[in-house]
């Protein structure tokens, strides 16, 4: 649907791109948050995954982008970059 409606979608990460996956029962999304300009690696910032209810982080290899698809801003557009993760520890609802 994001490539219909005018967004590029390919298999190449990018700051601020949005990591997406049919794998499992639903697929998945999360936020590419860097790209390592020297080794490829890239690192994307989800939640649920592999935890319920924890935001997490994961690395990826260059190679492992050919099994994903990264949506991008529409062209034309302004590209997005999130902001830096806080450095304040989780918390549980109560505390």
């Amino acid at each position: 649907y994001a490539k219909r409606d005018g967004y590029v979608v390919n298999n190449t990460p990018a700051v601020g791109a949005v990591f997406q996956t049919d794998v499992g029962e639903y697929g998945h999304v999360a936020y590419v948050i860097s790209v390592n300009d020297i080794t490829g690696e890239w690192k994307i910032s989800e939640m649920n995954a592999p935890t319920i209810n924890v935001v997490s982080t994961r690395t990826f290899s260059k190679e492992a982008a050919e099994n994903y698809n990264f949506i991008h801003s529409k062209i034309g557009d302004d590209v997005w970059v999130p902001n830096p993760l806080s450095p304040i520890p989780p918390y549980s609802i109560g505390q």
